[in-house]
């Protein structure tokens, strides 16, 4: 009894010690430089949401807080992903939304409307559409144009460098909850730009980009930073078990990313239009290459999307990948080409089975619910979207 009584001295002793250590190392290098374990906030339990319920489960909830690469082919719907996730941040947080774009490629403000961002026009816009029309906008129009919710803060394409400080300031401010880079790989650093056409440089991205990986290593705060890049051909490949793809950035991203998202061509989507099978989209395979942060490294799986054409919308089809994924985790059951939720029967084939549940959204989350009640049961996790 008085050995554990002598015990208990020596260790209330040590942590005085360490809490006038603790003390002097903070007056001198500032406020937070050490904590205690059972003070610090380190973890990555808040997400940010990508709507696509097969690749939130792999990513546990969603991205975790970071720098978050996303990587593809072209026109494989890269933006389109980011896109998904920024309207997740408006759903979640509201008018208290603050979303990033660093627009390193021409900003197409109609086509992340057309996706679902509520992103306002400008006066300019609004003038000139009204110019193409010949006529004013109508009430329902204008309110469509200049709608809007949270802030948004665009960044005009600029040199790498002033792009990533840019970056970098929003990171530091704390007031962002994402952060979107669109896209690395389209980036011209100041010496290129300098340069003449027929001049030569290498590794141009990788001096700022390692300046920027480090210097935001350093900041506390709850931003997402996604990096969009593209997957090129690896000329230096000395066999088939070598990747056949590379991606630009420099050897400073790839490890300072905690989830790196590749994204690849799948299964062409047909429909049978009059008397001719027409390809309308396909389904993109996704892989976690990299999964830090709570995420799942090495998890995969496809979703439905579609190029707008032929009267199907623009996008990744959620729905349709929310029946596939519940398929698979039993919560809906397919008996011949019929889908049904317990007792109810949702229509014949995967089309049928989506039309019912666009219109009926109550059911959709209840599927939604179940799925993710299973996968934190199997998988043992929590997470949360908002704090």
């Amino acid at each position: 009894m008085a050995k554990k009584k002598i015990e208990e001295v020596i260790v209330s002793d040590k942590r005085a010690l360490l809490e006038n250590l603790k003390i002097d190392i903070n007056k001198k290098l500032g406020e937070g430089t050490i904590n205690f374990a059972d003070e610090y906030d380190g973890s990555f339990i808040l997400r940010r949401k990508t709507g696509v319920l097969s690749l939130d489960l792999g990513l546990r909830g969603g991205f975790p807080k970071g720098i978050i690469e996303v990587i593809g082919e072209p026109n494989i719907g890269k933006t389109a992903l980011v896109c998904q996730t920024a309207i997740e941040v408006q759903k979640t947080y509201g008018k208290d939304a603050c979303i990033g774009i660093i627009a390193i490629e021409k900003f197409d403000k109609k086509f992340w409307k057309d996706l679902g961002l509520r992103i306002a026009f400008s006066k300019e816009e609004i003038k000139m559409i009204e110019e193409g029309l010949e006529r004013p906008l109508n009430e329902e129009e204008r309110a469509y144009y200049e709608d809007q919710e949270g802030e948004i803060v665009i960044s005009p394409p600029m040199t790498a460098e002033d792009a990533l400080e840019a970056c970098l300031a929003m990171v530091t401010s704390g007031m962002f909850q994402l952060l979107i880079v669109d896209s690395i790989g389209a980036v011209v650093t100041e010496v290129q730009q300098e340069n003449n056409l027929n001049e030569s440089t290498y590794a141009g991205i990788s001096k700022p980009m390692g300046m920027f990986v480090n210097k935001v290593g350093l900041v506390n705060t709850d931003t997402t930073i996604i990096i969009i890049n593209q997957l090129r051909d690896n000329m230096k490949m000395k066999n088939i078990y070598d990747d056949p793809y590379k991606e630009s950035g420099g050897n400073a991203l790839k490890h300072a990313k905690l989830v790196s998202l590749r994204m690849t061509k799948g299964e062409q989507i047909k429909k049978k239009i009059k008397t001719t099978d027409v390809i309308v989209g396909r389904y993109v395979n996704w892989r976690i290459k990299k999964g830090k942060g709570g995420t799942s490294e090495g998890d995969s799986g496809s979703y439905p999307f579609y190029k707008g054409k032929f009267g199907y919308a623009l996008g990744i089809d959620k729905i349709a990948d929310v029946v596939l994924t519940a398929l698979d985790y039993g919560v809906i059951e397919k008996a011949g080409a019929w889908y049904s939720f317990g007792d109810e029967r949702l229509g014949c084939g995967l089309d049928g089975a989506v039309d019912t549940l666009k219109e009926h959204p109550e059911v959709v989350q209840k599927i939604t619910d179940a799925v993710w009640e299973l996968d934190k049961k199997k998988n043992n996790y929590v997470f949360i979207n908002k704090r």
